[in-house]
């Protein structure tokens, strides 16, 4: 039959899928298996394991305790959805969608029920797990191991999990191999039937043969026949930017403005937006006729035949052994699983070499691929969040939006009402007025300046507008660009569509990937938008440096300077005092989620006391107000959340603006001080411990004072303190430092690299 007239389903118990994943993927291939349902995957939230360009994977790992684990590999061809968590109790369980067609779909399950479930846990639990999972509208294939064993399917005696599934067949079928499906390692025990399929299915479903032996278990295989199966096209596609028209590109660009846009006019907001979605537009008509598209072909590793026939020479002895239990065959299976697994590394390393001297090291492949090494390629497991499980994307994607957007509140907005209202009701009366100054405009030899320094790699925001686009704009797409970026900043305004930002999450390094908290957000904004950022900064740089208004304490993010520069400084500072006799102690702080809960009229305030310009200011409020973002997964959206505190994650203005935000904060605290940006560190040297101790806690006192009256919060956990000395006596401080109602214990030393 037609291989789009069925699909083709195996199950399988793995008993550990990490060794075996190469292996398999090259079975499901040549198989052309549609859908594998694997239980006990022993697989962990930070496992890497291999994959195959045709197949997707989808895994539920077991987070608490070793082994177990569920996952559905399926073909990417093949419409389907994840499903929701089934909130099971005892069984492990991960659910797809299939559409058929149209008017047709099947549900198909994977799970496994662990064999250590006993006596109460099972009657209470179980019926229910079986409940939830079976309370499906519309056709169902729920597969794997069960460790549910009745005479009904073949076993030899009866267990408390299978009088329990028969009890309840009345609700679904059960349907079985005629043969055994687990043979255990323990010549002493029987082989069994646990390996079972429930269904309801009204589809034409073939009967269930054991195929292969791939670990104690044996795979078990079915088709679900049909008329037809839409199926998705498998082939991925790019723009083949090396080999575009530009000269066409061009073209079109500057065709399309004679024609159609006329005089360059714009009195409104509205204009603007107009005239930005306009020119977004544009751009991509003029890509989609002159950048052709080329088929991106995905590596992967293929075994070699000589491994093929040993995998082969593997199965046939497993086999033989699952029917006579001999010694010797066992043994045989077992060295010949060692070659195998050393074959295939061998390869991998082939493989590995070879990429690498195929590498030009004046390209990007080459940090890719450090990329990789470093991080691993792994797909998203399902989050864990306040005890629930988020196993699809757009659950993933609601989850981690809220506990993103929760990263922007701030927990000391009602701190120091007074002190508030006063800040609001300046910058307030202040915006209300007119602009005595015209704003300083751009031109395109700034535009053409900016755009030469972009890096094209970066990822556009959702106008899919890239720096290699914008690079390749003809004379007249600068000069329409700069009408558009001098009107907003005529009218102080900076577009509202490009204040909506596509967020991507990324783990964090070393941490677990199925916690929510694990994640930070990249936040990608329209490219076009960058442009105008920096012409914003170009002219904010220029009134910091022509009124020194960063302290020489300041080194974040500033032209010549670098962390390394206070760590010198720092350094240089407590050996001088040695020198003198004299110790050093230091507090380095944290400050808790620095950028993403900035005030933003705090920082007005500041702006206005600096006297920058009033339609600059006018613009940074536009820039900094109504933002709004959305979480994306693999095609998945969340829904759109409002940012009220905080500078945009990785916006070319944020950083500059948080030093704008905390200029002051030497003028008002201590001159021994060092900042990084958001990092600070307090310092004092003295003859005496204890007037070391005396002074820093004074000095705390005035930071914390600070900080409450600019709402900026401290993480207490993250506090650091040390002592350094070169007396004979190496012995600390007695008295610890409290700093925010905590003891900070005193050490010898600190983790100051990644301050």
């Amino acid at each position: 039959m037609d291989c789009n007239q069925q699909i083709n389903v195996l199950y399988w118990n793995a008993n550990g899928l990490t060794d075996k994943m190469l292996a398999f993927l090259d079975y499901l291939s040549t198989q052309k298996v549609d859908v594998a349902c694997i239980s006990e995957t022993f697989l962990k939230p930070n496992s890497k394991i291999d994959s195959h360009p045709d197949y997707v994977i989808h895994r539920f790992d077991r987070v608490d305790r070793p082994k177990g684990g569920v996952a559905i590999i399926v073909k990417r061809n093949l419409k389907h959805q994840l499903q929701p968590s089934y909130n099971t109790k005892l069984m492990e369980c991960i659910g797809i969608k299939v559409f058929i067609t149209d008017s047709v779909s099947c549900h198909i399950l994977s799970v496994y029920l662990p064999g250590g479930s006993k006596g109460k846990e099972i009657d209470q639990h179980l019926r229910d797990d079986i409940n939830k999972i079976t309370n499906i509208r519309g056709n169902y294939y729920i597969c794997g191991d069960f460790n549910a064993k009745h005479r009904e399917w073949n076993c030899n005696v009866a267990n408390k999990a299978g009088t329990i599934l028969q009890d309840m067949s009345g609700e679904f079928m059960i349907y079985y191999p005629d043969s055994p499906t687990y043979y255990p390692e323990d010549p002493k025990k029987s082989e069994s039937t646990i390996d079972l399929m429930l269904s309801n299915s009204n589809l034409e479903t073939t009967e269930l043969n054991c195929t292969e032996a791939m670990s104690d278990h044996c795979a078990v295989y079915f088709q679900i026949k049909t008329s037809k199966i839409d199926r998705t096209e498998n082939t991925v596609y790019r723009y083949d930017y090396k080999n575009a028209n530009w000269k066409k590109f061009k073209t079109y660009i500057s065709r399309r403005i004679e024609e159609n846009i006329g005089e360059n006019t714009c009195n409104s907001v509205e204009e603007i937006e107009n005239h930005i979605k306009t020119l977004s537009e544009l751009i991509i008509e003029a890509r989609n006729s002159s950048v052709k598209k080329k088929k991106i072909n995905f590596e992967s590793t293929k075994l070699t035949p000589e491994i093929k026939d040993l995998i082969k020479t593997k199965r046939t002895l497993r086999r033989r052994w699952q029917h006579s239990r001999e010694n010797q065959i066992k043994t045989e299976l077992n060295y010949l699983q060692k070659v195998i697994n050393e074959k295939i590394k061998e390869l991998k390393n082939i493989n590995w070499n070879k990429r690498l001297s195929e590498i030009k090291t004046s390209n990007q492949t080459v940090w890719r691929i450090a990329k990789l090494c470093k991080k691993g390629s792994k797909s998203m497991p399902p989050l864990t969040s306040s005890g629930k499980i988020y196993i699809t994307n757009k659950e993933k994607a609601s989850v981690l939006s809220e506990h993103f957007r929760e990263a922007h509140e701030n927990p000391l907005e009602q701190n120091n009402i007074q002190h508030t209202q006063e800040v609001n009701n300046t910058v307030k009366e202040a915006l209300k007025q007119d602009n005595e100054d015209d704003p300083e405009l751009t031109d395109v030899n700034e535009i053409v300046s900016i755009i030469r320094n972009l890096k094209n790699p970066k990822s556009p925001g959702l106008d899919d507008v890239n720096n290699i686009l914008i690079k390749n704009l003809p004379p007249k797409g600068f000069e329409y660009l700069k009408f558009i970026i001098n009107s907003c900043l005529k009218l102080n305004h900076f577009p509202k569509v490009w204040k909506h930002a596509k967020v991507i999450p990324i783990p964090k390094p070393g941490k677990p990937t199925n916690e929510v908290s694990s994640y930070r957000p990249i936040s990608l904004v329209s490219s076009i938008s960058k442009i105008l950022e920096r012409i914003l900064l170009n002219r904010i740089n220029d009134h910091l440096e022509d009124n020194n208004i960063i302290p020489n304490q300041q080194c974040g993010f500033r032209t010549g300077r670098s962390t390394s520069h206070q760590l010198i400084k720092v350094i240089k500072t407590a050996k001088e005092n040695i020198n003198n006799k004299k110790s050093t102690g230091m507090i380095f702080l944290d400050v808790e989620k620095a950028f993403d809960r900035v005030w933003h009229n705090g920082l007005l305030y500041k702006m206005l006391k600096l006297r920058f310009p009033l339609p600059l200011i006018k613009t940074v409020r536009s820039f900094l107000s109504e933002r709004t973002f959305s979480v994306f997964i693999k095609g998945q959206f969340s829904e759109i959340k409002e940012i009220k505190y905080g500078v945009p994650q990785g916006a070319v203005l944020s950083p500059t603006l948080y030093n704008i935000f905390t200029y002051d904060i030497v003028r008002e605290t201590t001159n021994n001080i060092a900042l990084f940006a958001d990092d600070t560190a307090l310092y004092h040297s003295a003859e005496n411990s204890a007037d070391i101790v005396t002074q820093l806690l004074h000095t705390g006192r005035k930071v914390q004072q600070y900080m409450d009256k600019w709402k900026i919060n401290l993480n207490k956990q993250k506090s650091q303190a040390i002592f350094i000395t070169n007396r004979y006596s190496k012995q600390l401080p007695r008295n610890n430092i409290k700093f925010l109602n905590e003891n900070i214990k005193w050490e010898s030393e600190a983790n100051i690299w990644e301050w």
